[in-house]
């Protein structure tokens, strides 16, 4: 009978410890204004996605983002976005590349803007 008494107040002072705390996902805003293909996304792809190490080398079968011509391809199919905005899977996991949520935020306002070269 003490078990059971005792086993009962360990359960209660065991719940009584537990908290919840809501976490709000970070909002990230995507800009308005128009996203330049040169001074924002082509240093991104170089540093996240060609760089040495990088899965998409000029001339690389997962499409060349060394260049507007290769980047748009993988734009105008919707790989770019899926792959990166959406799914977040891309830099790949493991490679030691990231981009941040602002960063792809970017891709999602380029894409949107009808990824112009600019």
């Amino acid at each position: 009978m003490k078990i059971f008494f005792y086993g009962g107040i360990l359960f209660v002072l065991i719940l009584s410890s537990c908290t919840y705390v809501a976490v709000e996902p970070a909002k990230v805003e995507v800009p308005d204004s128009v996203i330049s293909y040169s001074k924002t996304i082509l240093p991104l792809t170089t540093s996240q996605c060609s760089s040495t190490g990088g899965c998409h080398e000029n001339g690389s079968q997962d499409g060349d983002f060394t260049t507007y011509d290769g980047l748009k391809e993988k734009a105008v199919d919707g790989t770019l976005l899926n792959r990166v905005v959406t799914i977040k899977d891309m830099p790949q996991i493991g490679s030691g590349l990231t981009l941040t949520d602002q960063e792809r935020s970017y891709f999602a306002a380029w894409i949107k803007q009808g990824f112009p070269n600019n």
